[in-house]
């Protein structure tokens, strides 16, 4: 009898909270400000918890923020594409250049750029590790 209550209910969290990744599921997250990315006809952007447009639809790509900045993918004037970080007013803290990136996590983020070669920056945009190697400097 208590599988036959618990099946509703686990189908109505499922249905409030969204199965999977999607723009409008709530983002478990570390993030003092709390942006929800969302994709329009004109790309993706970020909206705040009251549903306003924070910063407008402009990105090819993106991802949530973490660690105080979000990954976003821009396509250039060559017509390439390149991942780089913005804060939470948009700016661009660094620059797009990456073929690849991961979020942020505990200040630092996986990108890989020409060559298919991997790094991890920091906040920056600084180089810690190359290779496998720790830059000491």
């Amino acid at each position: 009898m208590h599988k036959q209550k618990l099946i509703p209910v686990l189908l109505c969290i499922s249905l409030v909270t969204g199965c999977g990744s999607s723009p409008f599921a709530p983002e478990v997250s570390n993030e003092k400000i709390k942006y929800s990315l969302v994709k329009t006809t004109d790309g993706y952007g970020y909206i705040s918890s009251d549903g306003k447009v924070v910063i407008k639809p402009q990105f090819s790509g993106a991802k949530e923020f973490s660690d105080g900045l979000a990954a976003v993918e821009v396509t250039q004037k060559d017509g390439k594409k390149a991942w780089g970080f913005i804060n939470h007013k948009g700016e661009f803290v660094i620059e797009p250049k990456f073929s690849r990136v991961a979020s942020f996590s505990e200040k630092l983020a996986l990108v890989i750029g020409e060559g298919f070669k991997g790094s991890y920056i920091d906040r920056q945009g600084n180089e810690v590790i190359k290779d496998g190697q720790k830059n000491i400097s």
